[in-house]
């Protein structure tokens, strides 16, 4: 089928003028050479360009021999999707380079150790400029108070109202423009009053002292980056990737649609529980999304809920640090979302993901599968690999392990008699609540270890110990060397057959592929 496929192709005159741009066919699929070694550049740099391109050619050839069973693996792709799309989309949502930039300076900060103490007021309702402005007078007072009066007093009742207390700063731990301010500060002095969303606040540098046992950046960039999603620098990666976007995606705003909702929120968000808006006009909207009047009613009640904004609320404020976020999370959701549609390169990744499942399956279920059902071709290849499956000579062993030494003789004794095996364990055991002999039986080669370092198959019982435990060794009798049956070669077999039968198949499905190598690529 698929030779007959290229066949037509062929007729249509379709593979010259392919072949004549330059693209690596396998039957009736083509890639550029120029896209080969964009998509594949880790193989080639890995493995080397030519087996880059054995190794796709052997990828295709399964592949289109999967379709042609037309295997649906849609189930499989999507319970790995969400999964493979969390690894593979970190690299469009952050910057390499910020978070190298950002770890480097983490890393300084770590050489040296500060102990400091942060002096805030935090905000219930940010927005409310009569909470704003006293937080702002109470540490004005307050930094007057400890940084230039020296008010021991006030600084007391400041810790003991605040559980306030110094503390050796840990970089990542804080925000970083806190972060910042402490490092900017230098000992016994107090930094500027600062002013943010959430507080008015200040910092004292009591010590500092240089950084003992820091392991060189390389040991440790891997370990900061990683912590960076989960840290406040969060914020930077997303005012970074804020800015691409922007740049990336055009978004339409209807800013009377916007203002209909506003001017309805200024009126009724602060002053009642619900916030209803019956309209559902566009507001924002891009090539893949949009964000509408009720989307945007229904994230205003909702910011309301989940703060203290109450009646003194001043709503400019509010709305102008409302918006701004909201459109920002607007355009990272429709970016996510439609991550295929701005990114080729990672659609291209979705493909290989579905492409590769559908490989690894029929693998699985229709080489390994046959393989397993192949009994003549297990045979053959055991026979062929019989060296490697062979049985050296071993020794049919019985085991008398004993735990006190008072008994040694007596066992020995019965043992020479060749008496029966319940016989002797009757001897010892019968009237005792644990075991005081144990007997177990085995096929064992010399070196096993099992058997003890100073075994001598040519004595017929000997002593020696069985791991930790005194023990008889009695030989039955010696098996020369064997090939082993399939069940007896075991998993080592089973993982060597697979490769061996899965080649073999392979083989003949290139045998009957039609591959044509760019000039390029010989």
């Amino acid at each position: 089928m698929i030779k007959s496929i290229f066949s037509l192709f062929t007729l249509l005159g379709i593979t010259f003028c392919i072949a004549q741009e330059d693209y690596l066919i396998v039957n009736n699929d083509s890639i550029s050479t120029t896209a080969f070694q964009s998509i594949y550049h880790k193989n080639i740099e890995a493995e080397g360009l030519p087996l880059a391109i054995a190794n796709y050619i052997d990828f295709k050839v399964i592949s289109q021999a999967a379709r042609a069973e037309q295997i649906d693996t849609s189930s499989y792709f999507q319970r790995n999707l969400e999964q493979f799309k969390a690894i593979e989309s970190k690299q469009y949502l952050e910057s390499k380079e910020l978070k190298e930039e950002i770890a480097q300076e983490i890393y300084e900060k770590l050489k040296i150790e500060k102990k400091a103490e942060i002096f805030s007021k935090f905000y219930q309702n940010p927005f409310d400029p009569e909470e704003v402005s006293n937080a702002k007078r109470e540490i004005g007072k307050l930094r007057n108070q400890i940084c230039v009066n020296v008010d021991t007093l006030a600084l007391a009742k400041f810790r003991e109202e605040n559980k306030s207390r110094p503390f050796w700063v840990r970089p990542i731990s804080i925000p970083h423009e806190i972060e910042d301010e402490i490092y900017d500060t230098k000992i016994g002095a107090c930094s500027n009053i600062q002013t943010d969303e959430f507080a008015t606040y200040f910092v004292k540098v009591y010590e500092e002292k240089e950084a003992e046992g820091l392991p060189p950046y390389n040991q440790l960039q891997e370990e900061i980056k990683g912590s960076l999603n989960q840290s406040p620098y969060y914020n930077l990666l997303q005012e970074d990737l804020i800015k691409k976007l922007n740049k990336k995606i055009n978004i339409e705003e209807d800013k009377s649609a916007l203002n209909v909702v506003i001017n309805k929120a200024k009126k009724d968000l602060f002053k009642t529980e619900g916030f209803d808006f019956s309209g559902n006009q566009i507001i924002w909207e891009t090539e893949h999304s949009q964000f509408t009047q009720q989307d945007f009613a229904t994230a205003l009640n909702h910011i309301k809920k989940r703060g203290k904004y109450g009646k003194n609320t001043n709503f400019k404020s509010f709305i102008n640090y409302v918006l701004p976020y909201l459109k920002d999370e607007f355009l990272i959701d429709t970016y996510k979302n439609n991550l295929a549609e701005y990114e080729p390169a990672y659609k291209t990744s979705i493909e290989l993901m579905r492409e590769s499942l559908l490989v690894n399956y029929y693998i699985e279920q229709y080489i390994y599968a046959k393989g397993e059902k192949d009994s003549t071709a297990q045979r053959q290849y055991l026979q062929a690999n019989q060296s490697k499956y062979t049985w050296p000579v071993r020794y049919d062993i019985d085991i008398y392990r004993f735990y006190d030494p008072s008994i040694e003789k007596q066992l020995e004794k019965l043992i020479r008699q060749g008496k029966p095996e319940n016989l002797i364990l009757n001897s010892f055991n019968q009237n005792s609540e644990k075991p005081v002999v144990v007997m177990s039986h085995g096929i064992f080669h010399k070196n096993s270890n099992d058997l003890p370092a100073s075994f001598n198959p040519k004595k017929k019982i000997q002593k020696g110990k069985y791991q930790t435990q005194n023990a008889f060794y009695i030989v039955n009798d010696v098996l020369p060397p064997r090939v082993m049956t399939v069940e007896e070669a075991g998993h080592s077999f089973k993982e060597a057959f697979n490769s061996y039968f899965y080649q073999k198949e392979l083989n003949v499905l290139k045998d009957q592929a039609e591959v044509i190598t760019p000039k390029a690529f010989k």
